[in-house]
């Protein structure tokens, strides 16, 4: 308060002279809105089993969701409205079998699943400033094979474990918007993410854990 301030890096920085403190408090601040966005989903999913036998079952899942996209993806920082944002679909597809005795118990399943409309936000720096990039309508392919399991050692000591083997890559490009800091796009460019494996998710797990009952309720 009342100091030189300095604002930004490299050839951009510059100085403000008697610069005052400003917070959320602050007498000129003010609640910025945007308009109402309304965006319908729904979920439809089915399944069915059949036991063999005893210890031994099969069975299949449909799927298909129509989601309503995540608001990071409809407004920028600065509260403007991305355009031609669409809902997600997904389409999936999961078949598996079963197989259980009085000392063992697995599961199998193969899953295949179409994953449309899937956007992807953020912003890196550049030139010694930041931009923020929107790229809409990526499809991606989930696909993998999850194989899960417990085995009883003993009465009160049980093994269990899991393993995940997947295949997730994006199948398709868009066109991505690049925007500076006040929301202004600054250049518009083709962009192919084809077979790019997708991230945030690990598609390789392999877990595995001891399970020992101390008492009826109790484990450890």
């Amino acid at each position: 308060n009342g100091d030189t301030t300095f604002v930004g890096t490299g050839v951009n920085r510059k100085y403000i002279l008697n610069a005052t403190k400003y917070t959320n408090e602050s007498d000129d601040a003010r609640y910025a809105t945007t308009d109402l966005k309304w965006f319908k989903g729904y979920t439809i999913k089915g399944g069915a089993n059949y036991n063999i036998n005893d210890n031994h079952n099969v069975f299949a899942n449909l799927g298909y969701l129509n989601m309503a996209p995540l608001m990071n993806s409809v407004f920028d920082n600065n509260n403007q409205e991305y355009l031609n944002v669409k809902n997600q679909k997904v389409y999936a597809v999961e078949v598996g079998y079963g197989f259980k005795s009085k000392k063992f118990a697995a599961n199998l399943n193969l899953y295949y699943t179409i994953w449309q409309n899937k956007p992807l936000t953020g912003s890196k720096p550049f030139g010694g400033t930041t931009v923020y990039y929107n790229i809409l309508g990526l499809n991606a392919l989930h696909r993998g094979v999850e194989f899960d399991f417990i085995y009883k050692i003993i009465k009160n000591l049980d093994f269990e474990g899991v393993v995940s083997l997947g295949d997730w890559k994006t199948t398709s490009g868009s066109k991505a918007d690049i925007t500076d800091e006040n929301g202004n796009i600054v250049e518009t460019i083709d962009f192919s993410a084809k077979n790019v494996h997708v991230g945030d998710a690990a598609q390789t797990q392999v877990a595995g854990s001891l399970r020992y009952t101390l008492l009826k309720n109790l484990q450890k």
